[in-house]
């Protein structure tokens, strides 16, 4: 697998060129803007984009941009701080992981791993700062059941299936169930992308 970082902070790439380099990915570029970092992954058709700080752009519409390029890479961003509209908007426009810019070395490649067998990820320490309650849009009930939807704002908060049986009073089971249902309907492969799915649709605000 080979990568392009872009950050504008050379320290903070080297160390994700290093991670990286840990996972057996090559990193073939590091670049301080947006758009020369996009440039450069679509020339060489990587499979991994790195995206942290940059000026020159917005996170989101970058994203956008590297998933309409031909190779479409896997797309991971490293926000600098906890903001619910720009993970939001990093999730609808196609970003594939989201953690903090101060995550430590085993925790980015931890993520990179989970991308890399084809999960979408968020980083449990956003979910419960960024994700309000689960509640549907004003005349759209939306597909899923009461039960349901307080399963999906537990699974919001990042909380493990005993968790959630626990704040919910049900049996580990029962919420199995509830999850199997939620995936189904949201078309979800996993937890995080049923989160990101909700948010997409609206029904986590």
């Amino acid at each position: 697998m080979r990568a392009v970082v872009v950050d504008d902070w050379e320290l903070v790439a080297a160390g994700i060129r290093d991670v990286l380099a840990e996972q057996g990915i090559e990193t073939l570029a590091i670049c301080r803007r947006g758009g020369e970092g996009l440039a450069t992954a679509d020339q060489h058709g990587v499979e991994l984009l790195v995206l942290g700080a940059c000026a020159d752009e917005r996170l989101t519409r970058l994203v956008r941009r590297a998933k309409a390029m031909r190779s479409r890479p896997i797309v991971l961003v490293l926000l600098q701080g906890l903001d619910q509209i720009d993970v939001a908007g990093l999730l609808t426009a196609g970003a594939d992981g989201v953690v903090l810019r101060s995550t430590t070395g085993q925790e980015l490649a931890d993520a990179v791993a989970q991308l890399r067998t084809g999960e979408r990820m968020v980083a449990p320490a956003l979910l419960p700062s960024l994700l309000g309650s689960v509640a549907p849009r004003d005349g759209e009930p939306g597909p899923l059941t009461p039960r349901e939807r307080e399963v999906l704002e537990q699974l919001a908060q990042g909380r493990t299936n005993r968790e959630i049986a626990a704040a919910l009073f049900l049996g580990a089971e029962t919420v199995k169930s509830h999850l199997s249902s939620l995936y189904i309907k949201l078309e979800a492969t996993d937890r995080h992308d049923a989160v990101a799915r909700a948010l997409a649709v609206g029904l986590l605000g």
